[in-house]
């Protein structure tokens, strides 16, 4: 369930947050910008905005029960929107046309149009729709292109931090810890991720659970609540670190609860982890025709680990009659994966 969805229906209530800010957050689930969320979840939001005589909640929810969600579909409909003056459709447009759509919520190189993607965010940017600022910046920080510099990124993400904008004082945060287009300051940047996660930016609550955890490796009650919230929220990426952490702690049946959540997600690494429990019995009963089905969708998913743990379910015969051929092609395949291990048992052969 997109729990913060339901935090930000409270606030709507308590009028303390403007249904365009929700959208913003549906539409951001919906094309999945680093959030996650069910497609019955997106419906539902939609639906309530809608309610609200929020219109182009109600335009888009009726467009992509017709249409779909898919990027093609969205960059129909948004294109249209930009074109009559919403900038925040332009962003979204933006997204459709720079983005992977097997790997959304970044900017790919190669495929895409990233031209036109940044005239989009500028267009954004420069009528003061700042989640297009940051766009543009993002173009700088993750080393797309040279079209901007990372001094000019920086002014962007500050501009964009200093009138609120949480994902602006995310990014912000970023270039501090990485020391782009600035200095590195690792206090500057833990002030920016507190304030994004103040302002319900659940990537920067999940980013300041992890490095409060690498301080001392102790999940305190802070943190727990951090990892937790964010991964209510949709963030998988914290569904996945706080499992890491449980495992490690020997909290086999609450980390085998969110493997299981983000596995269902197509988080791959989670399957892959999912299956590793059930071929050891750690909080589960140990059954390896679970953890064949695991291995199976990860190793589908161009998870490595798990076409190497497959190969060896074939390799021994558990979970599956023994077949050494079926098991040397799913070695071959990881070791060019760069599973050293998988390398190993291919040469043993």
């Amino acid at each position: 369930m997109f729990l913060f969805i339901h935090l930000c229906l409270l606030q709507i209530a308590n009028a303390q947050i403007n249904v365009d800010d929700l959208f913003s957050q549906v539409i951001a689930a919906d094309m999945e910008q680093w959030y996650w969320s069910s497609d019955e979840d997106v419906s539902e939001m939609l639906t309530f905005l809608c309610r609200h005589e929020h219109r182009l909640s109600c335009q888009w929810k009726e467009y992509r029960s017709k249409n779909g969600n898919n990027f093609l579909s969205a960059q129909k409909f948004f294109a249209k929107k930009c074109q009559q003056g919403d900038l925040f459709a332009c962003v979204v447009e933006g997204w459709t046309r720079s983005q992977d759509p097997k790997h959304p919520g970044e900017p790919s190189e190669g495929i895409t149009d990233h031209t036109t993607a940044l005239q989009l965010f500028q267009k954004a940017c420069n009528g003061n729709e700042q989640r297009g600022c940051v766009e543009v910046a993002r173009y700088a920080r993750e080393n797309v292109t040279n079209l901007i510099s990372a001094n000019e990124a920086f002014q962007l993400l500050q501009t964009a931090c200093e009138q609120d904008n949480a994902r602006g004082c995310f990014e912000l945060a970023a270039s501090y810890m990485q020391g782009q287009g600035v200095a590195p300051n690792r206090n500057q940047s833990l002030t920016f991720l507190e304030k994004s996660c103040q302002q319900n930016e659940m990537l920067a609550c999940s980013s300041l659970a992890m490095v409060k955890w690498e301080e001392n490796k102790t999940a305190t009650p802070e943190i727990e609540d951090l990892f937790n919230t964010s991964c209510d929220a949709g963030i998988l990426s914290a569904c996945l670190q706080y499992a890491n952490i449980l495992y490690q702690g020997k909290q086999h049946e609450k980390a085998n609860a969110l493997y299981d959540y983000s596995c269902k997600a197509e988080v791959q690494e989670a399957c892959t982890a999912l299956g590793l429990q059930y071929t050891a019995g750690n909080g589960v009963q140990q059954d390896w025709f679970v953890a064949k089905h695991l291995f199976e969708k990860s190793c589908n998913g161009k998870s490595m680990l798990g076409c190497y743990m497959l190969g060896r379910l074939h390799y021994y015969g558990y979970g599956t009659p023994q077949n050494w051929t079926e098991a040397a092609n799913f070695f071959y395949n990881s070791c060019l994966g760069n599973i050293a291990d998988a390398c190993t048992d291919l040469s043993s052969m």
